[in-house]
């Protein structure tokens, strides 16, 4: 049986697979077998005449949401209509409209911007927003095996989050009500975890008040609520989304927010009460005392007291080198480390120089070393490379990969340095013939390396000044056709023909616009995507050699090199380790659902 396709603008009917599109006026076509429950009798409706209403999305205290598609873009975006009472008179109307104007110039990467706003024909504000799949930052919690997030992962979401508060309070523009359940988590150019936060300055738009009680009913989420939006009736100013952005560090890092209870108990938590530490409610992980500072001045019952946005998300990224990516329980085995060889320095005789000392557990902190270039220090547990890494969920398994990849690096680099040293010291004049060719590879493979390295930031800088073009273009463009459609709706003693003449203006914008987003900036990227895999390839063949090359000259070096030798075997022996934990991040079917 064909199917049947239905033009939502002219309610043509067409059967067959063939068309997509209207012949008649280019509107995408619906299935009529996949549209919404027959009752829902909104969806196939255009607002504004472009967004046409495919199916509904959700519902909540403000209104529906709807997935609809431009008819001229060829687009979907999301379109909230709001009820009627949000815009209940003239002076209601005015002030939505003055808000949504304020609300719209909000375009950040990590927000949902609204691209449209205005009033149907039959009454009903909505507005028109980007439309973006993926999930929940509160339903990335609940469906982690352990009902919470690694603090890497966390901090990496908050720093967004941050950001995206930064860009918005510098426009006047308070959320005033971040939560998990306003963080979306989707990729973006091939980046999991990127983080979209939804609804910046609705609560605004319709003049929602900050904590409201209709009987016992509390309108607004007690868990993030800021003391000083249950004290007063004021403005409110950006420290709330800070004081939210501290709990929502607590209730991804620990599974819960600080304070928990019925509604009464939490709002006199806020009021009254200094929630425990990070580090004291999560003991499974190291939290760095960085990360619990910051966190409870977030918590700070004074707002004057916390840091800002662009001061929060500064420290986030200080501190994030610092943060765990897996549990304590994973790091360490639980079985004593081996015995190593150990230089035994009397805490009475001056440090004589060598360029190496390897320190036991029981060493640490008894002398004061300088002019050593290397300090080798064991700890009590070893890293295990059959710890069961299977329960990194992907956004955080692609993290560990990344920042283990980035320390196998460094420590190449380091037995390189350390090979060369041993080297100078046991052939003064030179490297021997069966080493050579060796080392002649490896300073082939760096130059390589430099050039492709070169060649990629120029590539970067390239496309970093055309994507600062188009999103120029972009926001320009974006901010004349709503200016015009507010025109639109508000000026309604507009002439016929006046109104006919600001419709065409919106559509020749419109077009200009989806002529700028097709035209993006990809033209280098398939050059940059080669040269960072040629990086990668040699960057793994010298890696090889220099492990070769290490065990060579280690194994040559004179019995006075004894130390050196020691030092180059335990950095090979870590190589190892933690190339046995790459092999088994990399594993496929090795995350959690």
């Amino acid at each position: 049986m064909s199917s049947k396709r239905e033009c939502p603008s002219c309610r043509t009917v067409y059967t067959g697979d063939a068309k997509l599109f209207c012949p008649k006026d280019g509107t995408r076509l619906l299935d009529t077998a996949l549209r919404s429950p027959p009752e829902d009798t909104l969806v196939g409706r255009a607002i504004a005449g472009r967004f046409v209403l495919e199916r509904r999305l959700g519902k909540g205290g403000m209104g529906v949401v709807y997935l609809a598609n431009h008819n001229v873009l060829k687009r979907s975006f999301a379109v909230k209509l709001l009820r009627r009472e949000f815009v209940s008179n003239e002076r209601a109307l005015a002030r939505f409209f003055r808000e949504a104007r304020v609300a719209s110039s909000v375009d950040h990467p990590n927000i949902v911007s609204i691209y449209d706003y205005g009033q149907t024909d039959k009454g009903e504000p909505y507005l028109v927003m980007e439309y973006v799949e993926g999930m929940m930052l509160y339903q990335a919690v609940v469906d982690s095996r352990t009902r919470n997030l690694m603090p890497a992962q966390a901090v990496d979401i908050a720093i967004q989050v941050a950001r995206a508060l930064e860009h918005a309070h510098q426009r006047g523009v308070v959320h005033r009500d971040i939560k998990p359940e306003n963080i979306l988590l989707t990729t973006f150019h091939g980046q999991a975890d990127w983080v979209k936060v939804l609804d910046f300055g609705v609560a605004r738009i319709v003049g929602q008040p900050p904590l409201t009680r209709i009987g016992e009913e509390l309108i607004g989420t007690p868990e993030f609520i800021a003391p000083e939006m249950i004290t007063t009736s004021g403005e409110v100013m950006p420290s709330v989304d800070l004081y939210a952005l501290g709990i929502m560090l607590h209730d991804t890092i620990v599974g819960e927010p600080p304070f928990r209870g019925d509604i009464k108990a939490v709002l006199q938590g806020h009021l009254k009460t200094v929630p425990a530490l990070l580090s004291e409610r999560r003991r499974d992980v190291a939290i760095p005392q960085e990360l619990d500072e910051l966190v409870a001045q977030l918590l700070e019952k004074n707002p004057a007291r916390r840091p800002n946005a662009t001061e929060a998300a500064q420290r986030l990224e200080q501190l994030r080198a610092l943060v765990p990516n897996r549990t304590l329980a994973s790091i360490f085995h639980q079985q004593p480390t081996q015995a190593m060889q150990e230089i035994t320095i009397p805490p009475d005789e001056q440090w004589n120089g060598n360029r190496t000392l390897m320190l036991g557990p029981d060493q640490r902190g008894t002398m004061q070393l300088q002019g050593a270039a290397t300090l080798v220090l064991s700890h009590p547990g070893v890293l295990s490379p059959t710890d069961d890494l299977s329960v990194l969920s992907e956004p955080a398994k692609l993290k560990e990969i990344e920042e283990l990849s980035q320390e196998v690096e460094a420590m190449v680099a380091k037995l390189g340095q350390h090979v060369d040293e041993l080297a100078h010291h046991c052939w003064p004049t030179g490297w021997p013939a069966e080493f050579k060719a060796m080392r002649d590879f490896l300073h082939d493979c760096q130059r390589s390396q430099d050039e492709r390295e070169l060649k990629v930031a120029m590539l970067q800088e390239q496309m970093q000044l055309q994507q600062t073009r188009t999103d120029k273009q972009r926001q320009e463009l974006r901010q004349q056709v709503m200016g015009l459609s507010e025109r639109l709706q508000l000026e309604r003693s507009l002439p016929e023909s006046e109104r006919q003449k600001l419709i065409r203006s919106i559509e020749e914008r419109e077009r200009a616009l989806a002529a700028v987003l097709q035209s993006a900036p990809t033209s280098v990227e398939p050059a940059l995507n080669h040269l960072q895999k040629e990086i990668r390839e040699r960057r793994a063949d010298a890696q090889r050699v220099w492990l070769q090359l290490a065990r060579q000259v280690a194994a040559q070096a004179p019995r006075s090199m004894a130390a050196d030798q020691e030092v180059i075997n335990l950095m090979l022996s870590q190589l190892e380790t933690a190339h046995s934990m790459l092999e088994i991040l990399n594993q496929p079917g090795q995350t959690t659902a």
